[in-house]
């Protein structure tokens, strides 16, 4: 029996009947699997937190690569962003600076300056006056000016009888307008008059009409040749400004009649021609075409 069991450890399978014996006995007095471990080489056990402490350094470098991709894109989208709000609130501006007149670039602001009652009337943001209102204005201007006559003094040879009566001659004035430029609100005219009063009566029009302020008369030539032999070429320059009330106008109208009701009292002497008037309405109106003409005697009193 002796040889038997020498014989069977002399074996080279005895380190397996060891393990497996050693293995039974672990079993069964309820031991961890841990505290016998038969695994060897690349098979060994090892828990999961060796495991991830082995390949820190892969891990930590793949999360810095996580991190690092996602910042550079965040970033980016953001300058983008950014950069179309400055783009946004630069046109906010502009629009709300010709809608309302002010600068915004917050767009509350700019929906609530929108929803605001405006404190200036829409007109002051449209076009005060078309170059055609201008064109028409000047154009009556024109037409009342040939439609007004100067009176003139009789001579002294005309007699009050029926059989030379003593009749008042007229001198017209005419006026031709050669060009009309209306840019934005300056204004230029261009043109002819038979002469010097006939300028001063319509520059004086002109400065009593709405809108029309800062016109000036320039007088540059005398015409020598064609069918206005004679006449005056003139320029006018004026603006167009519908904001600046004409302050006192009443009073200069008040004014304006009580010089056109003084002058009346002094008689004209025979042959004399009054002067000429720098006011449009002091002069006579248009005569009707159906009654006669005015006839009077030598030192009466002439209309102003």
């Amino acid at each position: 029996m002796d040889d038997v069991t020498e014989s069977v450890w002399a074996s080279s399978d005895s380190a397996i009947y060891a393990s497996a014996v050693g293995l039974a006995l672990e079993m069964a007095r309820g031991g961890s699997r841990g505290s016998i471990n038969f695994r060897k080489g690349p098979f060994v056990f090892k828990s999961d937190f060796q495991y991830i402490a082995e390949r820190g350094a892969q891990i930590s470098a793949l999360l810095f690569l996580c991190f690092a991709g996602l910042f550079g894109f965040y970033t980016v989208k953001r300058s983008n962003l950014e950069a179309e709000r400055e783009r946004l609130q630069a046109n906010l501006s502009v629009i709300s600076e010709q809608v309302v007149g002010v600068k915004l670039r917050n767009p509350e602001q700019a929906v609530k300056a929108l929803k605001s009652k405006p404190k200036n009337s829409y007109l002051g943001a449209l076009p005060q006056r078309s170059a055609v209102w201008a064109y028409r204005e000047v154009s009556k201007a024109v037409t009342l000016i040939r439609q007004t006559q100067m009176p003139v003094a009789p001579s002294e040879e005309n007699k009050d009888d029926e059989g030379n009566p003593g009749a008042t001659s007229l001198s017209d004035y005419n006026i031709e307008i050669q060009d009309f430029d209306l840019s934005d609100t300056k204004g230029l005219l261009t043109g002819q008059v038979n002469n010097v009063d006939a300028g001063e009566l319509f520059l004086a029009k002109l400065k009593l009409m709405e809108c029309f302020t800062d016109v000036t008369f320039e007088e540059t030539d005398i015409v020598s040749f064609a069918r206005h032999r004679g006449w005056r070429i003139f320029k006018i320059n004026f603006k167009i400004d519908c904001s600046k009330k004409k302050k006192d106008g009443d009073s200069t109208n008040d004014q304006d009649k009580e010089e056109v009701s003084a002058e009346p009292s002094k008689a004209a002497k025979p042959g004399a021609v009054p002067p000429p008037q720098p006011n449009a309405g002091r002069f006579v109106q248009p005569p009707d075409p159906n009654s006669r003409p005015d006839r009077r005697r030598p030192g009466a009193v002439l209309p102003a």
